[in-house]
């Protein structure tokens, strides 16, 4: 019998009277049981053959994920068994659909039971037959789990409907987009340009060119139909494509022709008086026989009783459009490769044509729907708003620099040594400017420029950060020095060059570190994510793009080591520098804003931590510290020395000298005040050199009180 359902039931009865049937076409895999049917046997792999094919094969293209859609009865759930287990040993993922056959199917039942397919997955393996094949891939077209962008790998059960036959549907309609484009793999049986397909073929021809002898002795056996159905071979038929029924028939007939001999040798059997071997025995020479065939070597599984898959060719069909009058299109499935086992793999032979896909072209369709990715960009709001803050910080320095230039002459500024003033400005700038490069990402800027702007926040910053602080600790530690002499009554020459070396070394290991950085372990621009922002498929689904690269600990340490010594030691500085009092308490002001600048740098580095995940947090709060840092640094440095040239009217005065101005009482340190009233009223001076200590110790106390404002020329 060809069909699994008509030999399941003749099995029964050839069992019961111990006859060896052979199957042809019947490749339920409940028929290899052989304790329901010990005397079955078939020259067609099982479907446990087949069913490794489809998802081997949906492997091979790399699918990781499948849908499976089947029918829910004997067939389709031995089928479907098979694909587990294969999909289980390769680790493929498949979503299983069973569709109840045992009615008759409507669109809406069956649109309920394909809702459980994952819409996301593109791939799918359909195991049902031809009365059920427009109803499901209706409903699957209608919900987008069938049409363009999917590829369908179906059994080889359709095979007869969709490439033994065409099909016709309406251009545009569900079926239409849902069938064209998809593949069947089926039992081949010969494989054409194969020379023992040729030699078939040539003698397959014969017995249609023979009416007399062959094509009357195939008829004389052919069924009676009840129906009145003619199932009688005419010569054209014998003169077209054998098809794989053919093969395996032939295989069937040989099959058991060579097994009774050999039943027939190895018991004996002279059929007189009942010497004939047994239906068990001729089974047990039929599983034993080895013969080569139109289909190939044909070997019979001792177990099941069926031919080996591995033994068997198979076809994959490419179902593509073979024609078109404009309403209706005509689809069929079109040799696109056969596949056989070389004796270690399964080799793949093409027809010359290319696999058609449903988008109409060559083209594999992704695995998977690409996930909807959540790029994590630098929101505009923010990117506007840190922007704005690195302009305003960056015009507030320029602003500040030229009121210096320009006020440059005045003894206020000179007292406060423009040269300082002049890097302060320059620090704030560069460090205004860091923001610039730190507000781009990969949604406004390429890999490249993001390569270079990485690289370039850290030497902006760190040459910004050195140049303002190493100029703030200099001039703190150069009042302090002279400060701390007046008060021992001793001269003290504080050259540029003195004040000017703190700045250098800062300088030069910030320089050190960041060539080091550039040049070894450069800085790049990283876009990755973590596992927990990936769906169940593996799929990036969220996403931060940030600079990253090797040992960046280190060099993030390196940096915050030195910049931070520095920023201490000038903390340090500016709190010793609170007891001496000048005109415009300059050195209240710089402690103010050491401290300021520390404060939010103690509370920012931990808040970056917190947020690093949130690229839009991140620069906010950086591009808010940078911004604090470098207008509090301004604003306290020069804001109060603007109030009081504005509100002394001598300094305003440019033709004047500095005069008593700096020698005033008023303008000396409260501690140096007290050490003159002291020698000054002392009557009992016993001796010259007392009172040249006392002249000389005045001089002293002037020369200290110019000293704190007016910039040496050494």
């Amino acid at each position: 019998a060809l069909y699994s359902t008509v030999s399941v039931k003749v099995a029964t009865v050839t069992g019961v009277y111990d006859m060896l049937q052979v199957s042809s076409g019947a490749t339920s895999e409940k028929l290899s049981d052989r304790k329901l049917y010990p005397i079955f046997a078939r020259t067609i792999p099982s479907d446990a053959g087949s069913a490794k094919l489809l998802p081997q094969r949906l492997h091979e293209m790399g699918a990781k994920y499948v849908n499976v859609v089947y029918v829910s009865n004997d067939y389709g759930n031995a089928y479907v068994n098979s694909i587990r287990k294969y999909a289980a040993s390769v680790g493929m993922n498949i979503t299983e659909v069973p569709i109840d056959g045992s009615a008759p199917l409507t669109k809406d039942t069956v649109k309920e039971n394909l809702k459980l397919l994952d819409s996301r997955i593109n791939y799918a393996i359909g195991v049902f037959f031809r009365e059920h094949y427009d109803v499901i891939m209706e409903a699957a077209a209608e919900l987008g789990v069938a049409g363009p962008g999917k590829f369908w790998l179906f059994c080889g059960a359709l095979s007869e409907y969709l490439v033994y036959d065409t099909q016709t549907f309406q251009k545009g309609s569900a079926l239409h987009t849902a069938t064209f484009g998809n593949g069947i793999l089926s039992e081949l049986g010969g494989a054409r340009n194969l020379p023992e397909y040729d030699a078939f073929k040539k003698q397959w021809e014969l017995l249609g060119d023979d009416p007399d002898e062959s094509l009357n002795y195939i008829n004389s056996k052919q069924p009676i139909s009840p129906q009145g159905f003619n199932f009688n071979r005419t010569n054209e038929y014998f003169h077209e494509e054998p098809n794989s029924q053919s093969f395996y028939g032939y295989d069937a007939v040989i099959g058991m022709g060579i097994a009774g001999c050999e039943a027939i040798t190895k018991h004996n059997s002279t059929f007189l008086n009942e010497n004939v071997f047994s239906g068990e025995q001729y089974y047990d020479s039929f599983v034993n026989i080895n013969f080569a065939s139109g289909s190939g070597d044909v070997m019979i599984d001792k177990e099941t009783a069926s031919r080996t898959f591995l033994s068997s060719h198979y076809l994959l069909s490419n179902i593509i459009e073979v024609g078109n009058n404009g309403d209706d299109v005509t689809l069929q499935g079109v040799g696109y490769a056969y596949m056989f086992h070389d004796g270690n793999n399964w080799e793949n032979i093409t027809y010359g044509r290319e696999f058609k896909y449903s988008s109409g072209t060559t083209n594999q369709p992704e695995f998977l729907v690409p996930a909807e990715e959540n790029m994590n960009y630098i929101s505009k709001g923010v990117r506007g708003f840190s922007l704005t803050l690195s302009i305003i910080a960056m015009v507030v320095s320029i602003i500040f620099l030229v009121y210096t230039f320009i006020k440059r002459d005045l003894r206020q500024i000179r007292y406060s040594q423009p040269s300082f003033l002049y890097m302060i400005c320059i620090g704030t700038f560069l460090m205004a400017l860091s923001i610039l490069p730190l507000s781009l990402d990969d949604s406004i800027a390429a890999d490249w420029v993001l390569n270079t702007s990485c690289q370039l926040v850290y030497w902006f910053f760190s040459f910004g950060f050195v140049t303002t602080f190493a100029a703030l600790f200099s001039k703190l530690w150069r009042m302090h020095k002279v400060m701390k002499a007046s008060i021992a009554m001793r001269r003290v020459t504080v050259t540029r060059g003195d004040v000017l070396i703190p700045f250098f070394v800062l300088l030069g290991c910030n320089l050190i570190i960041l060539t080091v950085w550039t040049s070894v372990n450069p800085v790049s621009w990283i876009r990755s994510s973590s596992p927990h922002q990936r769906n169940e498929f593996n799929q990036v689904i969220e996403s931060e793009g940030f600079c990253g690269g090797d040992n960046l600990i280190a060099y993030h340490w390196s940096l915050i080591t030195v910049n931070g010594i520095a920023l201490i030691l000038a903390c340090y500085q500016a709190y010793i520098g609170l007891g001496f009092d000048t005109d415009m308490n300059e050195n209240r002001y710089i402690c103010i804003a050491m401290v300021s600048i520390f404060q939010i740098l103690f509370f920012g580095i931990p808040v970056l931590y917190i947020i690093h995940d949130d690229p839009s947090a991140t620069l906010y709060v950086i591009s808010s510290v940078c911004f604090i840092i470098c207008v509090a640094t301004l604003l306290f440095i020069f804001i109060p020395k603007i109030i009081f040239i504005r509100n002394n009217t001598s300094i305003r005065n440019e033709g004047k000298q500095w005069g008593t101005m700096a020698a005033s009482k008023s303008t000396l340190p409260p501690r140096l005040r007290e050490l003159r009233a002291q020698q000054r009223a002392k009557p009992n001076i016993k001796s010259k050199k007392s009172l040249v200590s006392i002249k000389e110790g005045d001089e002293l106390i002037e020369e200290a009180s110019k000293c704190e404002y007016e910039s040496n020329e050494n």
